[in-house]
């Protein structure tokens, strides 16, 4: 959990979510309210408004199965190169994410959705972008500067962003048994656009 000094909170690595490598339980935003209270000063999405950051990847992964016509995520291709993913509590303490892709074909800027369910009745809906596409940039460090709010916005239009709680960064290639190394630096909040 980002803080605005730069020292993350301690995660429990002995939790059953952080060693299956799975998704936070529902009240984890919750929980990193109480772990900062009065200790850490918590990254404020309305403040620090944009965000940077480089990746490198080894190779891109077979997209053709990612995601069906309406852009929701297929388990089967439920793979990427490298991801990069913000959980950020909203006003009202609902906990929501957006995270941003390396893919192979899907274009740069195409909006896909991850559907959740617990129980098989509470269905979750998490939100990814595309914010690199394409093999010409594989092993090299791609720089990369995002409007996070106005992301936020665009999936969340009557909603207003608060605390960052999570940053979570991966490759991921389970489902299409691919293989790829990503790699991830000098990733920033920024209260304006950088550079």
């Amino acid at each position: 959990m980002p803080t605005k000094n730069g020292t993350a909170l301690a995660v429990d690595r002995s939790e059953d979510w952080v060693r299956r490598c799975d998704r936070p339980p529902r009240g984890f935003g919750k929980d990193v309210l109480k772990q900062a209270q009065g200790q850490y000063d918590l990254i404020s999405a309305t403040e620090y408004q944009h965000i940077s950051w480089r990746w490198r990847v080894s190779n891109t992964i077979d997209d053709g199965e990612t995601a069906d016509r309406k852009g929701k995520i297929q388990k089967s291709g439920d793979d990427f190169a490298a991801k990069i993913g913000i959980s950020v509590l909203n006003t009202k303490g609902k906990l929501r994410e957006i995270a941003y892709l390396w893919t192979r074909t899907i274009p740069e800027e195409t909006s896909l959705t991850q559907v959740t369910s617990i129980l098989g009745f509470f269905k979750f809906k998490w939100y990814r972008i595309v914010a690199e596409s394409g093999d010409q940039n594989v092993n090299q460090w791609v720089g990369e500067s995002r409007n996070f709010y106005r992301d936020f916005k665009r999936f969340y239009p009557d909603e207003e962003p608060a605390e960052i709680v999570r940053v979570y960064l991966m490759s991921d290639s389970d489902n299409t048994g691919s293989k790829v190394t990503g790699a991830f630096a000098d990733l920033v909040f920024h209260r304006k656009p950088p550079g």
